[in-house]
């Protein structure tokens, strides 16, 4: 999916005098509002739809630097900003939000491509809108699921088991496995590895940060066969080719 930006032009003394000549202007605020208000509702198809659709003509950005890559990245941070906070509206952790908002920054920092910044851009809002969706769902789930759901992302780093996090709960290991089946669709100790392996994922496209054992290591993993296993059971590649496609 791509997005078509166009900066106002460089050198202009009078930028509404040569918008007003041109013809072209920011996009309308109301069309922001309305982007970010899918984010904040946790729409994420709505939010493709209006990638795809609303902003199908261009979307016209001010200049704010004569350096377009540098202006590339002002763009974005912005952007970033501003979607992050309407997350957290959305019901978005706080914490969670802003550690997007400073790792989408740094990776922003990091590019010398402007198409890759867009493309960055554009695969982050519909990730921030499904996160919060998740949020909202989240709400919706049983007393004891919402309990479970919050010890494993707090202890995603630990070797957890059905019995630890059923016993933080206060009920047994076949009622809270057997709730996670019925409103999750999968049992408690498959979600707690779909968890660790989404995590994985992030951590795996961090460029030269953490090697596969690492990754295994570090999210509780018996071996790091087994996490190799289990990552390419589930998304059908190795953590490896993982890595390579989706490293920039």
């Amino acid at each position: 999916m791509k997005l078509n930006v166009q900066f106002l032009p460089k050198d202009v003394d009078d930028p509404l005098f040569e918008q007003r000549e041109s013809g072209r202007a920011h996009t309308p605020y109301e069309a922001e509002l309305y982007f970010y208000g899918n984010i904040k509702n946790g729409d994420a198809e709505a939010v493709k739809n209006v990638i795809g659709e609303f902003f199908k003509d261009t979307l016209v950005v001010g200049r704010m630097s004569d350096d377009n890559l540098r202006q590339s990245k002002y763009f974005a941070v912005s952007c970033i900003t501003l979607a992050t906070r309407y997350a957290i509206e959305g019901g978005l952790p706080q914490s969670e939000a802003y550690n997007l908002s400073d790792e989408y920054i740094r990776f922003i920092d990091g590019q010398t491509r402007q198409e890759d910044i867009v493309d960055f851009l554009v695969e982050k809002a519909v990730e921030l809108a499904k996160r919060v969706g998740d949020c909202k769902q989240r709400k919706q789930y049983p007393l004891h699921i919402r309990q479970a759901m919050k010890i494993i992302d707090a202890k995603l780093h630990e070797k957890l088991t059905v019995m630890q996090v059923a016993g933080e709960c206060g009920v047994s290991a076949d009622y809270l496995s057997s709730q996670f089946k019925k409103h999750l669709g999968v049992g408690l100790a498959r979600y707690i590895i779909l968890q660790k392996l989404e995590a994985s994922k992030q951590m795996l496209t961090e460029k030269g940060r953490f090697s596969c054992g690492e990754v295994a290591y570090i999210l509780g993993f018996c071996s790091e066969t087994h996490f190799i296993t289990s990552f390419k059971k589930t998304y059908g590649v190795t953590p490896k080719q993982y890595a390579v496609q989706n490293t920039l």
